[in-house]
């Protein structure tokens, strides 16, 4: 019974181990380096969409007066065809509707 139980332990602490080792290496890519190249670009050896590649992701773009241009805020997804899926943190400050962007715009 010893025997067993101690078995499994090793089994387990073995499967713990292999998920941790993966879970570091995840998103990374060979030796690529990580390192940003300015201070705005975040992705490593991304490529500029299409307009209309995914027609289900949009940017959520800000404006706190209209005269001002919309600035990129937060991505999101379109679920439906009047709903955006967000993060919350997107709308923490209050802000009214009128200030954002809208799908489609330039």
């Amino acid at each position: 019974m010893a025997n067993l139980s101690l078995l499994i332990c090793v089994m387990l602490a073995a499967a713990l181990l292999g998920e941790g080792q993966a879970f570091e290496q995840c998103g990374q890519k060979g030796s690529v380096s990580r390192r940003r190249r300015d201070g705005d670009n975040r992705i490593v050896n991304g490529q500029d969409a299409g307009h209309g590649e995914f027609p289900w992701q949009i940017s959520l773009q800000y404006s706190p007066f209209f005269l001002i241009p919309k600035q990129h805020l937060c991505g999101g997804t379109l679920i439906a065809k009047n709903w955006v899926l967000s993060a919350a943190h997107c709308f923490m400050q209050s802000k009214t509707a009128s200030n954002y962007g809208w799908c489609n715009s330039t």
